[in-house]
């Protein structure tokens, strides 16, 4: 019997986990609390290790057609501007 790794959920990192190992042959199982899709992103930005290895996994090209490349990120805390 072929155990499957089960991966607890379905944001980014989830995600990509869960393609890497199919791409090795390993068996998944993904869960997550939602019931259905999110309507927005679960991440704010993605940073360049990820990118890395999204366009190592082949899976890069269709992420950047879809992604909003933002030049300025804003943090506010307590209504206060940090960055």
């Amino acid at each position: 019997m072929k155990r499957s790794v089960l991966i607890c959920g379905a944001g980014p990192v989830g995600l990509v986990l869960g393609i890497k190992l199919l791409q090795l042959g390993v068996p998944v199982q993904l869960i997550d609390k939602g019931l259905q899709p999110d309507r927005y992103s679960k991440a704010l930005s993605l940073n360049s290790a990820t990118l890395e290895l999204m366009n190592e996994m082949g899976i890069i090209e269709p992420i950047l057609d879809q992604a909003f490349i933002n030049q300025n990120i804003y943090i506010h805390w307590y209504h206060q501007l940090l960055m």
